[in-house]
């Protein structure tokens, strides 16, 4: 019991150390069949918390709870505090929990009884996740950083709605374990997070609908040993269709140690992203996201014919290295995987005579570093000015800069719907998959552009 001065706030008293809420090593090692239930305040050693079982606390001095009053079958107990208990101790006992569930691998049914104790002590269970409480970040980034696959579902779960600096938390968590697959399983809400509220996804409520329960976008990436360079495949489902209805259709990636992302608009012609709908020419954007440090940059979007579907196309045809000789002739890298020889080696007449297979590329250069960039907070209010819906999205603006004689792009911005790219704005075009699938590759090299065409040799 606490005895407290009548002139004194009850905020402002000093617990005894009865009211001691039990360390967490006590709590898992006392765990068994029957759950625990913290005993009697009057224990014969005080400060040192006991177990009882259900048998032995009708004979206690504790009033059995009415039923509607039951403590749920979990870890609720936990959180048995006294009357005294006030709601900032409460806040430090869930913060050390959270902290050691995601250093050391526990079981995450803690964090229902974490929430269940917030709720009680009017504490917003959401925000004690996201904040950057463990060494400057958040819960969910160490979940990340730490790999602890099963705990990351739960703490998603509960810590929805996701704050921007939350997204920016968990972007930067994934770029610093290099972890694509697992990038992509947020954006895409692939398992395990089929359930999940939360998402990194930039996509519109309308690009949701389309795609309704067809299979998100899929993007592998291929790095190049030693040349600084990658291939991005990527199949983006109901390309076309997207393009059409929400005017927009963009994709993520972590690859070289930077978040990268591509992506196909509709807009004005006139480049202004003030007040503008999707319409206009389609246009395709090449950025880096936050926490990606800036690079020269020199890059192509191929988009080939897909095969049939009774077919299947060897992958050798798609590999990068069919764009440039052998690795192990420029870089002394493994041997380079050409598709087999024909038996009989075609003349110069059959040479002639035979055509590559059509493809749509266009070149995404710049002579100026491309580099991140938070949008200006001018342009950004004017924008959110002449915007009819507090939603509206805004297309890529290109921003140049200088800094100490360094020249910086934050954006390279090509028209899509001139040339070879505007078959992609056709129906039934033959570079549109039957299941209305685009089929493309971003190669890209890190480097200085330069004169030729070949993007990586």
């Amino acid at each position: 019991m606490v005895v407290l001065d009548k002139y004194h706030d009850v905020e402002d008293a000093e617990p005894t150390i009865t009211d001691a809420p039990p360390s967490y090593e006590a709590i898992t090692s006392g765990q068994s069949s029957t759950r625990p239930t913290l005993a009697d305040e009057k224990s014969p050693h005080p400060g040192q918390p006991s177990f009882a079982s259900s048998s032995n606390l009708q004979a206690s001095a504790i009033p059995r709870p009415k039923p509607s009053q039951a403590a749920s079958p979990s870890w609720l107990s936990v959180f048995s505090f006294p009357s005294s208990r006030t709601s900032k101790q409460v806040r430090q006992t869930v913060l050390s929990l959270v902290r050691d569930l995601v250093i050391n691998p526990q079981s995450p049914d803690i964090l229902d009884s974490c929430a269940d104790a917030c709720k009680t002590h009017s504490l917003d269970f959401a925000s004690l996740l996201q904040e950057p409480s463990i060494e400057d970040h958040s819960a969910i980034y160490w979940a990340i950083v730490n790999r602890r696959e099963a705990l990351l579902p739960g703490l998603l779960t509960h810590a929805v709605p996701l704050t921007l600096a939350s997204v920016s938390d968990i972007r930067l968590a994934c770029l610093a374990t290099s972890n694509q697959q697992l990038f992509q399983a947020l954006r895409c809400r692939r398992e395990p997070f089929t359930q999940q509220k939360a998402s990194l996804s930039t996509s519109s409520g309308a690009d949701a609908l389309v795609l309704g329960s067809m299979p998100a976008d899929d993007i592998s990436i291929r790095e190049v040993d030693g040349q600084g360079a990658f291939v991005a495949d990527m199949q983006i489902s109901m390309w076309q269709k997207r393009m059409r209805i929400s005017g927009r259709v963009s994709v993520e990636f972590i690859a070289r140690g930077r978040i990268w992302s591509l992506t196909f608009f509709s807009a004005p012609s006139t480049g202004s992203s003030i007040a503008s709908k999707a319409v206009g020419t389609w246009q395709v954007a090449l950025c880096l996201l936050e926490h990606s440090p800036p690079t020269f940059i020199d890059s192509r979007l191929v988009v080939d014919i897909p095969p049939p579907p009774s077919t299947t196309r060897p992958s050798e045809v798609n590999d990068l290295i069919s764009l440039s000789p052998p690795l192990s002739e420029t870089s002394g890298g493994p041997p380079a995987r050409y598709p087999p020889p024909p038996d009989n080696p075609p003349t110069s007449k059959s040479k002639s005579k035979s055509k590559a297979p059509p493809t749509i590329e266009v070149r995404l250069k710049s002579a100026y570093r491309l580099a991140y960039r938070s949008s200006s907070l001018f342009l950004t209010a004017l924008d959110a000015a002449f915007s009819s819906h507090k939603d509206s999205w805004v297309p890529p603006r290109i921003d140049q800069w200088s800094e100490e004689g360094v020249l910086y792009t934050n954006a390279i911005v090509v028209p899509l719907g001139e040339g070879a790219g505007a078959e992609l704005m056709y129906d039934n075009t033959a570079f549109i998959a039957a299941d209305g699938t685009l089929h493309a590759r971003l190669e890209v090299r890190l480097g200085k552009p330069e004169a030729t065409e070949c993007i990586i040799c």
